[in-house]
């Protein structure tokens, strides 16, 4: 299931998912996922935003994963755009957990259409 709501300048989105396959082991793998984002433009070249998302899966053993990203995006020209964004990301399972941040600048060339 998603939904999305668009304002003039902004727009909010959300998803749920459940899948439920078959696994080799005999069993079967169950995956959870929530995802939810935020999107507002500043100006015609310019937009923030934030996204959150929430997984687990379970077979013989459970995993739970969790993101938190933030961005600003930049439109330079026509073709070229650059986004500067932080993640931060937790990784759980059941013997160990492991968080990490990432900070990162995307340059972005969108090649023109022929």
């Amino acid at each position: 299931a998603s939904a999305t709501y668009e304002g003039e300048r902004y727009h909010l989105t959300g998803a749920l998912a459940r899948s439920i396959s078959a696994s080799s082991t005999g069993g079967f793998q169950v995956s959870d996922r929530l995802s939810l984002g935020y999107h507002y433009d500043l100006t015609e070249k310019s937009n923030l935003g934030a996204d959150y998302s929430w997984s687990k899966y379970k077979s013989f053993d459970e995993t739970e994963t969790r993101e938190l990203s933030g961005y600003y995006g930049r439109e330079f020209s026509e073709y070229w755009q650059m986004r500067l964004s932080a993640q931060l990301r937790q990784h759980k399972d059941s013997t160990q957990t492991a968080n990490g941040n990432i900070v990162g600048i995307s340059f972005i060339y969108n090649t023109p259409e022929f």
